[in-house]
């Protein structure tokens, strides 16, 4: 047993020293951007060797939950159960910059009002709907997931994801 252990400091030791002394060799310049879409990124590795490369910056992502219609796309959950809406497009939401939130199920419209505040938490309350009866429906497990996010962000292509207690799951809506 001491043997692993004396083995691991040592693994570690000879790990810190690499990172220290490799830091040494590598030096950062300063990244140069050129018309806002591309970025030029040099990077001294030795001596002799310097890497360059080219990147196109990707176009930036709107991320505003305010007048655009979200559409779910799923859910998943933490233990990566995934649940798709059966009929594509008809779950929505809009939420609107005066505190309501309007939206349609496989089955009835609904509404909401909501609040929004620091670190993306986000707050559905007072759900009401028309009273259609459709069988199958999805309606009550889209508005109790609705109702029980608790924060709000936005993926790096701009889908909105509505983020679930406990990190249980979450909700992610395309923009229409």
């Amino acid at each position: 047993m001491n043997k692993k252990i004396s083995l691991f400091v040592l693994f570690l030791v000879f790990l810190l020293a690499v990172l220290f002394l490799g830091s040494k060799f590598i030096e950062n310049k300063e990244v140069k951007v050129e018309d806002n879409t591309q970025e030029v990124v040099s990077t001294p590795i030795s001596e002799n060797t310097v890497v360059k490369q080219n990147t196109t910056k990707p176009a930036p992502v709107e991320k505003n939950i305010y007048s655009n219609t979200w559409v779910w796309q799923k859910t998943v959950m933490s233990d990566d159960a995934i649940t798709n809406p059966s009929k594509p497009n008809a779950f929505t939401l809009t939420f609107s910059e005066d505190g309501k939130v309007s939206g349609t199920t496989d089955c009835n419209n609904m509404s909401a009002l909501y609040r929004l505040s620091e670190n993306n938490s986000i707050q559905v309350y007072g759900i009401a709907s028309t009273k259609m009866f459709c069988e199958n429906s999805q309606e009550k497990y889209f508005t109790d997931f609705v109702d029980i996010a608790d924060k709000y962000m936005f993926s790096k292509n701009g889908d909105l994801v509505l983020l679930l207690p406990y990190d249980s799951g979450s909700m992610i809506f395309k923009k229409k």
